[in-house]
């Protein structure tokens, strides 16, 4: 292969707007912001088209060997110990289709390391985050990779600057918000930063939160490192020197923008800057809000480490996860759960990826809990962590395409698709086995997770308590928060999720978030039917309630449940598959068509309703129930007695 490489490797000065579709529109921008003269670490870009050349070989991608000279020669000419190696694909960061922070990004990148991270960067079209989200929004993600090679900033501080208020679109306040050190950990969601707005108009703070930061992640000779200590938190007189660029960005592009920036070796840098999509970058237009959300699940006993590690199912859909005074409650956005019917559907359709999937799901069957409770049994604490966390990762993975989101919404928004349809079939078998199994590894007080922390709570000197307080970062680093703040999490506490942007909430902002929420109302009890082996059934109700933290108390209250007697849950699951068995029907505030309410209720053949809105608040064990398996309404025939009545049916 001949390559003229100086027409491919580039410094970021010589590019302009007009350089997008050769270098992306990431590394284009940076040349147009060192054209204003804006101060950008310097660097280089690689073109597309040597991706496209690496592409028709063999994979994994390489670089060929004859760049190499060129490429390091480049990196000498930085002067620089260390560099960061990002993506510039064809169409991302373009105005409304951002690629959502899917391709790799490699920081602390030394000369000895650096072709290998061009090639980590080079393969991120294959990996299967970025294919389902190339499904989910009808891009390509073989449209073309640049590449960007920038002096590392040995960082201060680091935050992102909104020309505008992402959340309210005021267009007269801009919105900064900065942790210390390197700052993936702010695109990650994985600290809470300092928040400030400010009045563009009078560069004047208007109001601001000072965050919390035990670590902050520096730059080493390995790549990156977390520092476990209090962070600073960031001067206001940088907030403002920031908010002055962001607006001066704004005023040159002429449109809203979303800059990183950096503050290093005393001076301040941007790293990027585009275009605030409609939601804004990591934000929906109702991050500060659940109006317009559904809830899809709800359960006590689940803790803040189950709700972090299950937050990981979702790539940049419109999710919130709360709890609230004990209460677990997952709230789907929509346009969240239109990508994820959409993905659901472009793979269930696939006879190769279902059958894939079958077979990693069988597998995990098999052998997952005690792979998982194995690894964190092992002495050395760190490998024990970090291999419980793969595990749950490779779990997690598989699970997403069993969870209603992807399931059920696609077999309602795809009716009449054969192939889909087939592709369900095919799943549905395995979607209860493995809710049994995630019971197993995060709820079962003898299970995987339990083992784990209780290692840990030996290692650390915490309680169990805090450390269930936990998200997995924390536990991977131990950089475990101080008590008042993991009991302020345990008091309220939400993660929310959109355009994969991670926002973490506790105490009362989370409190104030759910008090946001809006139930649909439906003019009565009235719900979709699932399963109607017969027209009408009357029966006593007997509440149920799902305690994932107390699994034995399920056992106890169905032992105490009255055989034939109406069911009544806000969201079923295998764990109480025993009460599905002695129940006459079953009735759900929460699920659709492929929950598991109406797998179960089908495989029992019992009459059953779910969907039905305000239904845990209007019964009571024992009152008399009458079920209208035509048009899905619940109606309430006489209130609770003592002694349960016999179940009519017709």
């Amino acid at each position: 292969m001949t390559i003229d490489s100086g027409q491919h490797i580039t410094p970021l000065a010589r590019l302009r707007s007009s350089d997008a579709r050769a270098y992306g529109g990431k590394a284009a921008t940076l040349g147009e912001l060192l054209h204003l003269g804006c101060r950008v670490p310097p660097g280089f870009a690689i073109s597309s088209a040597l991706w496209q050349e690496a592409r028709n070989g063999a994979r994994p991608l390489r670089v060929p060997e004859e760049l190499h000279r060129v490429l390091l020669d480049a990196f000498d000419g930085l002067h620089v110990r260390a560099v960061a190696v990002r993506s510039s694909a064809i169409g991302e960061d373009a105005a409304g289709r951002t690629w959502a922070g899917q391709f790799a990004t490699k920081l602390g990148v030394t000369r000895a390391t650096l072709i290998e991270a061009i090639e980590e960067v080079w393969q991120s079209p294959f990996r299967a985050q970025v294919q389902a989200y190339a499904t989910t929004n009808g891009l390509d993600p073989y449209a073309g990779v640049g590449v960007i090679v920038q002096a590392l900033v040995e960082s201060d501080f680091s935050g992102v600057g909104f020309s505008i208020d992402p959340v309210t679109g005021d267009q007269g306040t801009a919105v900064l918000e900065a942790v210390a050190g390197l700052g993936e950990v702010l695109v990650n969601g994985r600290v809470t930063p300092d928040t400030y707005h400010v009045d563009k108009g009078t560069l004047s703070i208007l109001r601001g939160h000072q965050g919390t930061q035990d670590r902050q992640l520096a730059a080493d000779a390995e790549g990156t490192t977390w520092v476990n200590h209090e962070a600073e938190h960031v001067p206001v007189e940088m907030v403002l020197d920031a908010a002055r660029m962001v607006c001066d960005i704004e005023a040159a592009f002429g449109y809203p923008v979303d800059v990183e920036w950096t503050f290093g070796d005393d001076m301040l840098f941007v790293l990027q800057a585009r275009a605030i999509t409609a939601a804004g970058r990591g934000h929906s237009d109702r991050a500060g809000s659940l109006l317009g959300y559904t809830l899809s699940f709800v359960a006590k006993g689940v803790s803040v480490l189950a709700t972090d590690v299950h937050m990981r199912i979702y790539g940049s859909y419109e999710v919130v996860m709360l709890q609230v005074d004990g209460q677990y409650e997952k709230w789907s956005g929509p346009n969240g759960l239109a990508q994820a019917a959409a993905e659901g559907a472009a793979f269930l359709s696939d006879s190769l990826k279902v059958d894939a999937l079958r077979s990693e799901a069988q597998a995990i069957l098999g052998t997952l809990v005690e792979t998982m409770k194995e690894a964190a049994l092992r002495g050395d604490l760190l490998s024990s962590r970090q291999s419980f966390f793969r595990e749950s990762d490779r779990f997690m993975t598989v699970y997403k395409y069993f969870n209603s989101e992807f399931v059920d919404m696609a077999f309602v928004a795809a009716p009449g698709n054969e192939s889909l349809l087939h592709g369900l079939k095919l799943v549905t078998d395995l979607k209860n086995p493995l809710r049994s199994v995630l019971n197993a590894v995060y709820f079962d007080p003898s299970g995987p997770l339990a083992t784990l922390v209780s290692g840990l709570a030996t290692h650390t000197g915490r309680s169990e308590e805090d450390l269930y307080s936990c998200t997995s970062a924390e536990l991977l680093s131990l950089a475990i928060p101080a008590s008042p703040q993991l009991a302020t999490r345990r008091s309220a506490y939400a993660e929310l999720l959109s355009s994969d942007r991670l926002v973490v909430l506790s105490g009362s902002d989370a409190v104030r978030l759910r008090q946001t929420a809006v139930p649909p109302t439906n003019g009565g009890l009235r719900g979709t039917v699932s399963n109607a082996p017969v027209t009408r059934f009357i029966g006593a109700a007997y509440v149920l309630d799902v305690d994932f933290a107390d699994l034995p108390g399920i056992a106890r209250a169905t032992e105490n449940m009255p055989a034939g007697a109406i069911l009544v849950c806000r969201v079923t699951g295998p764990e109480i598959t025993e009460a599905c068995a002695k129940a006459g029907a079953i009735v759900n505030e929460i699920g659709g068509l492929l929950s598991h309410a109406a797998i179960i209720s089908r495989e029992l053949g019992l009459p059953c309703i779910v969907g039905i809105v305000g239904l845990s608040s209007a019964i009571r064990t024992g009152d008399l129930l009458e079920l209208d398996l035509v048009e899905g309404h619940v109606s309430i025939v006489t209130e609770a007695t003592t002694e349960p009545a016999e179940p009519q049916l017709e």
